[in-house]
């Protein structure tokens, strides 16, 4: 959704408090596309994978990028990928869904004390019709 759809869904008197929440949390997410409002990590990984946005990152330059430096499961760079970009291939051998995958990565981030990934995470949760978990 757009910042316009958002604002409306918070006007809505038909909106129900969730998705008013849901909304608000997305409109509060950091602009992912904006270099100062990117965590340190987060600035790394990009320009480790050579990218100006978190939007542009693929999978498949993460996978070139991987076999290149031969990262380990534990590598913070493999974390920190994971933050931002959802595997159709990984879901499936995961057995997760979308919704349980950016739960999980907002539980992650909370962990992490990583607000930016929190709100991608939550942003993504609210697109899939998800509000804010307390």
């Amino acid at each position: 959704m757009n910042r316009s759809q958002l604002e409306a869904v918070i006007h809505d008197p038909a909106s129900t408090p969730k998705e008013k929440a849901a909304a608000k949390a997305a409109l509060g997410a950091p602009d992912l596309d904006v270099p100062q409002d990117l965590h340190p990590d987060t600035r790394k990984l990009l320009d480790a994978m050579q990218v100006e946005r978190v939007t542009d990152l693929t999978e498949i330059a993460f996978e070139r990028y991987h076999k290149t430096h031969q990262l380990k499961a534990n590598d913070p760079m493999v974390r920190e990928f994971w933050y931002w970009l959802l595997s159709p291939e990984c879901l499936r051998l995961l057995g997760m869904t979308p919704r349980e995958w950016w739960r999980n990565t907002c539980d992650l981030a909370v962990a992490d004390k990583r607000p930016d990934a929190e709100a991608f995470a939550r942003r993504k949760l609210a697109e899939l019709g998800e509000g804010n978990r307390e």
